[in-house]
């Protein structure tokens, strides 16, 4: 037995929130279906899988750099956990942060949620330090110190610094 295909159905709804245009960037043509929550080896058969708030349209670059960048995509929403549902984990897209849902709509956050992103100024936050010392170590050439993951105590999210440099 193969794994499903998305439904046409469900594409349409997706091409409709999109209008075309990628969900990440915002500028280029939308020419990929992107499943938030990973199929898994050999795709999934789950119904959950192919429902339009686990999809993003999005372009090719932007496709790639999510595959490229999985911890970083993660903080933004762009992939979620596996035992998430993605109808309840929201997203960076349209110069904001949105749920989506199944028919098609791009929700706001709920007041708690959204005071407790936008009470930290720091664009990057991870849910836990595991996370974010794993983002550090695979981004150590920009200069990010694994030791320096600290909790925010106007998010509760872990931030990072980057190490001081010699002059």
């Amino acid at each position: 037995m193969r794994a499903k295909q998305i439904p046409r159905a469900v594409k349409d709804i997706v091409r409709g929130r999109s209008r075309g245009t990628c969900e990440k960037c915002g500028e280029a043509n939308a020419v990929h279906f992107h499943h938030r929550r990973p199929r898994g080896m050999g795709g999934s058969r789950e119904e959950l899988t192919n429902r339009a708030s686990n999809l993003l349209h999005l372009c090719m670059p932007c496709h790639n750099w999510i595959e490229l960048n999985r911890l970083a995509a993660l903080d933004e929403g762009w992939l979620v956990k596996q035992g998430a549902d993605p109808a309840q984990v929201s997203v960076s897209i349209r110069n904001g942060r949105w749920r989506l849902d199944d028919n098609g709509q791009v929700l706001p956050l709920a007041y708690g949620e959204w005071r407790e992103i936008r009470a930290c100024t720091r664009k990057s936050a991870f849910k836990d330090k595991g996370l974010a010392v794993r983002w550090a170590r695979a981004n150590a050439w920009r200069g990010y110190d694994t030791q320096s993951a600290y909790q925010c105590e106007h998010c509760g999210n872990y931030h990072l610094t980057t190490k001081e440099v010699d002059a």
